[in-house]
């Protein structure tokens, strides 16, 4: 089995969902998470082949973690 980590996250300064895989070469970003989650979803196994990674794509799991961005200048003193 072949497991990833994909970050999540929202950015306040653009409002815009935001997910990165870099072992899978994914960056994408959308309007909404929902968008987002979809979009990773259809680019991983596409990724996944296109890089030739080892092990089969039925195989592969994804684990999603949501990452805080933190704009300094939005943080209460």
């Amino acid at each position: 089995m072949s497991a990833f980590t994909v970050e999540v996250f929202y950015d306040e300064s653009c409002d815009r969902w935001g997910a990165v895989c870099s072992a899978l070469g994914i960056v994408t970003e959308d309007d909404t998470y929902e968008s987002v989650m979809k979009n990773v979803l259809m680019l991983a196994p596409m990724m996944f082949s296109d890089n030739n990674l080892p092990g089969n794509v039925e195989d592969m799991r994804l684990s999603f973690v949501n990452v805080c961005v933190c704009h300094p200048e939005s943080t209460p003193a």
